[in-house]
């Protein structure tokens, strides 16, 4: 009977660990406490457990996951009974995997334990809808089933235990006696045979031999020994007792019975194990390939947030059979981008970190000027990135600055409070001494605002009118205003973006024209602002999305003029595409384009002023936020109602439309009988 002592001391110190992670983590308090949830009944009850407890920890890289489940095992004291695999690695495969299953469970099975799977998107069995070679895919999925798996025979094991046998069979007919394990008659035919020593030691008799080389199984035997059959011995040294206790037929009957139970293979038991499962899905999280550093971490977590289960489990589907999705279960814990403040607070985490550690050396206080804060803010968020590029933004900027600070300062001020602040293109270091207040600059290069600095040149203003023109049909087309417009960025591979929400749960038939607008729009604003003759190459990506959009629309969506699917090109091979031999889906498509860059002409050249506007401030200010983004359209907009970016452009109407026809519908029927409305079986 368990008590109820018992129990609440269990409870208490699930407890204690959920508030010490919510302590050391910044913004993943839901995440603990869903996992000390699910945790509960495996380190309560372990005993009435019968297969492993499965939770996994799905989110983007450096937002905690790893570092969340080491932390969890050091405070629940499981360090010595955690198996950790990181199957990003080669060295992964079953064999590999097994060896610390063999150790941990040599004496005893069924114990409490802790697995992790880290960077398990690597165990993948599926590869673009085919099935490719698993590493080490029998052994995770057995776990993850049952926590049982086999451990096979060790033949090579086996073979030298059996010649060992063998020998000693031999040595006995050859007059060899033992007893308590030891040879008392033949030691030298013995000594000699089993290979004792030198040749030369033997025959000069120049080494005295103990009782351990007339052991008649050598000690280095012994281990092979309890390997092969640790389920009847407790441990090496039982081993050991028992083989000084026997004589020579004795001793090979043990050894064969050994031999006869190493045969079956060994079955693992792990049935009471809690198992982590992380990883990364790019699948899901879809904006992990923005490696911008512009990009608001804000949007990014609002978007996480969205991801849900169902996501979750179809983005495995790429990499992953059916069978095997089912065996992780339905505990999957979706980790959250981290927002702007998670990012300030971790910043503050990791100073706070270096300053204990400068405090208990030194006796040294550090502390940071909000425009240090800033500095690292703005040099080390990379928002789809996590933690590990602002580890290392602080190391760069504060850690290395240590062993300088300290120099520079003399020893004889020996300040016990330093203050670290930034101005561009140094750190200051401000300290009090006996003359007063003194600080120190410190150079520091700036990796990102340097590349954030306006240019004020052709490439910027060019950046700004197209970047304009996608901003304003997504608010006059879309009624959805951006989150930001940017004309310069730090970003190798963007010249400026506009980051939109554009609701693209479904794609109405009416829109098809409108997107392609959103595509074009940036080329139009260069035409109409430039001239044609002027636009320039930097719609590359906008006019291969747009035509990939509308193909994808016409061809495979049904949304031509007729409903199949086409293939893109004529083949005589049955197939369950249509042949476009006339290229009807050819020419919708090019319909389309034109009616969309005409849609984009036709709305911004009525919006030239607004255009104009917006384009001026970009050209001068490398980003226009939703607070001038409103002030330009009240100021400048023309026939335009601003309440409307306050609501869904078509909010509800598919049900709104829906409820409408049934109530037209019942109010119709309402007015006839059933012996009223004509009925004919003959009719045709």
């Amino acid at each position: 009977m368990i008590s109820t002592a018992f129990i609440k001391d269990k409870r208490d110190t699930l407890q204690r660990v959920a508030t010490t992670l919510r302590g050391e983590f910044v913004g993943l308090d839901e995440i603990i406490n869903q996992i000390i949830d699910l945790i509960s009944p495996w380190y309560t009850f372990p005993e009435i457990q019968e297969r492993p407890v499965v939770i996994n920890l799905w989110g983007l890289t450096g937002v905690g996951k790893s570092a969340l489940v080491r932390r969890i095992v050091e405070l629940l004291a499981f360090e010595n009974r955690h198996i950790h695999f990181d199957l990003g690695v080669e060295n992964t495969g079953d064999w590999n995997m097994r060896k610390p299953f063999e150790l941990m469970f040599r004496s005893e099975d069924r114990f409490p334990l802790i697995v992790t799977f880290d960077e398990f998107q690597h165990a993948r069995t599926i590869n673009q809808q085919m099935e490719i070679p698993p590493k080490s895919a029998n052994l995770i999925w057995q776990l993850l089933d049952s926590g049982q798996f086999q451990i096979p025979k060790d033949n090579y094991r086996m073979q030298y235990i059996r010649s060992l046998a063998k020998k000693l069979e031999y040595l006995l007919t050859m007059g060899v006696q033992v007893k308590n394990g030891l040879v008392i008659e033949q030691e030298d035919l013995f000594l000699e045979r089993m290979e004792v020593g030198t040749s030369e030691e033997r025959r000069k008799k120049k080494k005295k031999f103990n009782a351990e080389d007339l052991m008649f199984v050598p000690k280095h035997y012994h281990d092979d020994l309890y390997y092969l059959a640790t389920e009847r011995f407790k441990s090496e040294f039982e081993v050991n007792d028992i083989l000084l206790s026997l004589d020579g037929e004795q001793t090979i009957k043990l050894i064969f019975d050994v031999l006869a139970h190493s045969n079956a293979p060994r079955t693992i038991d792990a049935s009471r194990a809690l198992i982590f499962v992380l990883g990364n899905l790019d699948e899901a999280y879809r904006m992990t390939a923005d490696f911008n550093p512009d990009l608001d971490p804000d949007e990014f977590h609002r978007i996480s947030l969205k991801i849900s289960i169902p996501e979750i489990k179809n983005a495995l589907k790429e990499r992953f059979r059916s069978e095997q999705i089912a065996r992780l279960g339905n505990n999957h814990i979706i980790y959250p981008a981290f927002n702007s403040e998670h990012f300030r607070q971790i910043i503050q985490l990791l100073l706070g970190k270096i300053t204990n550690r400068l405090k208990t050396v030194y006796d040294v206080t550090l502390s940071f000027d909000s425009s240090l804060l800033k500095f690292l803010f703005e040099e080390g968020v990379y928002p789809v990135q996590g933690t590990r590029p602002l580890i290392s933004t602080i190391y760069d900027v504060v850690e290395t600055k240590l062993g300088k600070i300290l120099l520079e300062i003399p020893e004889s001020t020996a300040p016990t409070v330093i203050t670290l602040g930034y101005v561009p293109g140094h750190i200051v270091v401000t300290y009090k001494s006996n003359e007063g207040e003194q600080s120190i600059k410190l150079p520091q290069l700036s990796r990102l605002n340097d590349l954030r600095k306006c240019t004020h040149d052709d490439r910027q203003a060019i950046t700004a009118v197209h970047e304009s023109g996608h901003a304003l049909i997504a608010i006059l087309l879309f009624h959805t205003l951006p989150q930001q417009v940017v004309s310069i960025t730090s970003d190798a591979d963007t010249e400026g973006y506009v980051y939109a929400d554009i609701d693209k749960r479904y794609t109405p038939k009416e829109d098809i024209v409108r997107q392609v607008a959103l595509c074009l729009a940036g080329k139009v604003a260069e035409s109409l602002v430039f001239g044609e003759d002027a636009v320039t190459s930097g719609s590359i990506s906008d006019i291969e999305r747009a035509t990939k959009f509308v193909s994808r629309m016409i061809r495979k969506c049904g949304m031509g003029e007729i409903s199949g699917r086409f293939s893109f090109e004529p083949t005589d091979e049955p197939t369950d595409f249509l042949k476009d031999s006339e290229y009807l889906a050819n020419n919708e498509i090019r319909q389309y384009l034109v009616k969309g860059q005409d849609l984009a002409m036709q709305t911004l050249e009525a919006q030239r002023t607004l255009l104009l506007q917006m384009a001026n401030y970009l050209c001068d200010n490398r980003i226009v936020h939703r607070e001038k983004m409103m002030e330009l359209i009240a100021n400048y907009a023309i026939d335009f109602d601003i309440q409307e970016l306050t609501k869904d452009r078509r909010h509800l109407y598919y049900r709104k439309h829906l409820k409408h026809l049934i109530t037209k519908t019942t109010q119709s029927s309402n007015t006839h009988t059933l012996a009223e409305i004509p009925v004919s079986l003959n009719s045709h």
